[in-house]
């Protein structure tokens, strides 16, 4: 996304998945936005290979100061070869996007209302670092019957492809319906995403817990510019049973990258090779750049998880034709990582190659 005042540098990936070259290929971007004006806005790369795959740019777009806060400038993108014409429209996102809160810095980014309300900052349980959003009296550590409160972020943009994830405690009876609900609230809708909380009225004054668990749903429902709160409403019923109640921490909204296991076999530049696979503790990852064209851009080594979520980069020496790396299962933050499915992708030249590990415990 591209902030108020700013010029946007946009690249275009251009794959040509066909048997013959694409001749004389031209690439256009304009738009009749008042408060965007395309700078850079044509690009001739000529004829480009059967099954090859290109990024071209930057096409540099400068975004009006003026611009009013929720407007998206609509671009034209237009691409023409000798026998070939794409014509596709572009929404260029202006303003931040995104939500991230770890709860140590107050309540800022954050409402909270409805009757009898027990949501507050607390260090009686958290996730990371000392502070979470928790929904019961601090001092006896249980929550109150009857209640029906919330706590609602601030209203924000996002991206196309978002997840909301946030990481949760609790502890209720397990029967009666004490529990939270996980809503999205967009204009005047409320859009509930799932409910938490007691499994049914199965008797025996037993509890239902869980421990921190990262908890995620797509929000691919809501396009690129809107703009949209989150809200965890906390409810529960006049029995006198309770428990613990909710402690919510880590909550992050972003945009997500689409990762799948592939290799194209005209790519003669890399080589990629993991061992062993399924792996329990470490992973060897070997990289290898058998082509001295595909050094002219320093290559990269990451790691995703199946939402296509960065959590590891690994650094490569730039100038070595073969690196040998391993991955111990631990994060960028330096967390050891769930056991599951995970893509090693390794990149260089416009090209990548990726394979599926299995971590297990």
């Amino acid at each position: 996304p591209t902030m108020h005042g700013d010029t946007a540098h946009m690249y275009i990936d251009i794959a040509n998945t066909g048997y013959g070259y694409a001749h004389t290929t031209q690439i256009l971007l304009s738009t009749t936005d008042p408060y965007a004006t395309v700078i850079t806005d044509s690009i001739a790369p000529g004829d480009i290979p059967p099954e090859t795959t290109y990024t071209f740019g930057p096409f540099d777009i400068a975004v009006s100061s003026s611009c009013p806060a929720g407007h998206h400038p609509q671009l034209s993108f237009s691409m023409t070869a000798e026998t070939y014409n794409f014509d596709e429209d572009i929404v260029l996102l202006v303003g931040e996007t995104g939500f991230a809160d770890n709860m140590e810095s107050g309540s800022g980014l954050w409402t909270n209302g409805g009757p009898s309300g027990q949501w507050h900052i607390s260090t009686r349980r958290a996730f990371s670092a000392t502070h979470s959003w928790y929904c019961g009296n601090e001092t006896s550590g249980l929550y109150t019957s009857n209640m029906n409160c919330y706590i609602q972020t601030v209203p924000f943009m996002v991206d196309h492809n978002s997840v909301l994830r946030f990481m949760r405690w609790y502890e209720v009876p397990i029967y009666g319906t004490d529990g939270i609900y996980v809503i999205i609230m967009h204009g005047n809708d409320a859009d509930t995403l799932d409910f938490i909380g007691t499994g049914g009225a199965l008797g025996g004054g037993r509890e239902l817990g869980s421990d921190w668990f990262e908890v995620s749903y797509s929000l691919g429902d809501y396009a690129g510019g809107d703009t949209i709160q989150v809200r965890i409403a906390f409810i529960s019923d006049y029995d006198s049973d309770v428990a613990e109640g909710f402690y919510i921490d880590d909550v992050n909204i972003n945009a997500i990258t689409y990762i799948e296991e592939y290799e194209n076999e005209n790519i003669q530049a890399l080589r990629l090779e993991v061992d062993p696979n399924p792996f329990r503790n470490t992973i060897q990852i070997r990289c290898m750049i058998q082509d001295a064209e595909a050094m002219m851009q320093e290559p990269t080594l990451r790691i995703y998880d199946v939402a296509g979520r960065k959590i590891k980069e690994l650094r490569l020496t730039p100038d070595a034709l073969s690196n040998t790396l391993s991955w111990d299962g631990v994060d960028d933050s330096g967390r050891k990582v769930a056991p599951g499915v995970y893509f090693v992708v390794f990149s260089a030249q416009n090209l990548d190659l990726s394979e599926k590990v299995v971590m297990i415990r």
